[in-house]
């Protein structure tokens, strides 16, 4: 990539790389999840992150070169500023190129206490791998991270954006057979989760819907479930509205009784009574 480096005038920042530089991945639907990204934001610059997170999910979970390079072409940056960004933030796979699934162990203080690094050998010699290696077939990698932020769930992994914990030998053989059978790629989907976060199903209505995320989604005044393969049905399935759970009304006289509760039997209830409560109570007592 060092000819997308050329720094040209001292006067000027590095160029962007220019589409007859590149092989560029990005197909309709992204580029019109980019396109209704940058309304969100006063300029190009301020939508790296979510545009890494489109090339992290179109490159199979990978930020390589190339990727970093589509990324600058897109948004009129130069590569050593997008590369800069990418390598920052270790969510971002820029180091080397991950399996279909990446499993993340959590080495800190409370996974270490309680037995993260037992964990971790366990998969190294059940992958047949180690920290930072993907397997021959191209379907797992290993990576040690610091604290993933569920302490009560140690010894914690994360698998694609969901947590597994607290895990034993057992349960990791369970969760390595049923990795092996999904068809997508969890590094791919996490990435894809974090860009319909940014993006609304309102703002994005050209986007392939995922059956995986919801099982019913509303337009119109109508509902459709997704069908298999994933997209919106040509013929919305229509859903009445379901009648609103009636509220039972208290009358006032009841409110009163309900609030002049005997102050030696408040020990006894469950429900802590408002200050104003309490002084209505004293009140009533004392008269």
């Amino acid at each position: 990539m060092s000819d997308l480096l050329q720094i040209g005038s001292p006067n000027e920042r590095p160029r962007a790389p220019k589409a007859e530089e590149l092989t560029l991945l990005f197909g309709d639907t992204t580029l019109n999840e980019l396109k209704a990204l940058l309304t969100h934001y006063p300029d190009k610059k301020s939508a790296i992150l979510p545009g890494l997170w489109m090339a992290q999910r179109e490159y199979g979970g990978f930020l390589s070169g190339e990727a970093i390079a589509e990324v600058a072409h897109h948004l009129s940056r130069s590569y050593a500023e997008v590369e800069g960004v990418a390598t920052f933030y270790s969510m971002y796979n820029t180091a080397h190129e991950v399996g279909k699934h990446m499993i993340e162990v959590c080495t800190c203080l409370t996974c270490q206490i309680c037995d993260a690094y037992p964990v971790a050998e366990f998969l190294k010699k059940k992958l047949g791998i180690g920290f930072g290696e993907t397997t021959a077939d191209g379907m797992f990698t290993l990576h040690e991270v610091e604290c993933l932020n569920a302490c009560d769930r140690a010894p914690l992994i994360q698998v694609g954006e969901q947590y597994h914990g607290p895990v034993n030998e057992s349960y990791l053989d369970n969760l390595i057979e049923e990795l092996k059978k999904t068809d997508k790629p969890s590094t791919s989907q996490m990435a894809d989760s974090i860009v319909q976060v940014h993006l609304g199903k309102a703002e994005t209505p050209w986007r392939d819907w995922n059956p995986k995320l919801s099982e019913t989604y509303y337009e119109g005044g109508e509902s459709y479930v997704p069908s298999s393969n994933g997209n919106k049905p040509t013929t919305p399935k229509a859903k009445k509205a379901e009648k609103p759970a009636e509220v039972t009304k208290v009358e006032p006289v009841a409110q009163a009784e309900a609030i002049a509760v005997p102050v030696e039997t408040q020990a006894e209830t469950s429900t802590e009574l408002k200050p104003t409560e309490r002084k209505r109570i004293v009140a009533d007592e004392t008269a």
